[in-house]
């Protein structure tokens, strides 16, 4: 191996034949990054996102501040925009070393409304002065508030608007999804129906969710439903595509 000087750099790849597989390389590349003074950043966004049950409809943001400057990280602000509404601003004081990061919880998001809603959230001015990489300096995500009812909860989707009221349907691909239909049903005219057959993806999550159902004064609690499907032509199966019940 050969002796280089601290503003050098020299790689080497080492192959030990033992009667193994053929080894490819291609592309080797070396760039150089200029270091930033002043560089937080986001990361790990917690909360919130996903289906939110607390029954009060707020978002606790929950995040990962980290340092990516060479600079100790002393100040920043946090901005942050639910569903493309004004800023709210929330500062930030600490004592952050280079590669360092915190865990960050800040005070829950206004009430809002059942529903999907939109979470924005960004750094501006660590240590009073201009962020020298942005990239790093957002999180976003979307989540789903679930209303509150009392118990006991009917719905057999007799009402043609849809979904019925309080209740969401999660369709992350905006594809086929839950919908009403009017053949198949067990009492009354409504059902509720997904294509999965005429489905054009495999493997994908479509989700029904019930609002969260308050149950008080009871000792225990029970979820019925009817439920039907369609076999489909080669039902009830044959040697070469067997019946999976």
């Amino acid at each position: 191996m050969c002796q280089v000087s601290s503003d050098e750099i020299v790689f080497a790849f080492k192959s030990t034949n033992n009667y193994g597989n053929n080894i490819y390389i291609d592309n080797v590349s070396v760039d150089k990054v200029n270091a930033f003074i002043t560089n937080a950043g986001l990361s790990d966004l917690l909360s919130p996102k996903g289906i939110i049950c607390d029954g009060g409809g707020t978002g606790v943001p929950k995040f990962t501040l980290t340092n990516n400057g060479t600079a100790t990280l002393t100040t920043v602000t946090f901005n942050i925009s639910i569903d493309g509404g004004a800023l709210t601003t929330h500062p930030w004081t600490g004592n952050l070393a280079k590669c360092g990061k915190e865990e960050i919880t800040l005070p829950a998001t206004t009430i809002l409304p059942t529903g999907k809603h939109h979470f924005l959230i960004y750094t501006t001015n660590p240590n009073g002065l201009p962020d020298q990489f942005t990239d790093n300096d957002t999180l976003q995500s979307t989540f789903t508030i679930v209303n509150t009812v009392n118990a006991p909860l009917a719905e057999g989707f007799e009402n043609l608007s849809f979904p019925p009221a309080n209740f969401i349907v999660e369709n992350p691909d905006g594809a086929t999804t839950w919908e009403r239909a009017t053949v198949a049903t067990h009492t009354g005219s409504g059902a509720l129906v997904i294509k999965n057959y005429s489905y054009p993806v495999d493997n994908t999550t479509d989700i029904l969710i019930t609002p969260r159902i308050t149950i008080t004064n009871a000792d225990s609690s029970f979820i019925s439903f009817d439920y039907a499907y369609a076999p489909g032509l080669n039902y009830p199966g044959s040697t070469v595509l067997p019946w999976i019940p």
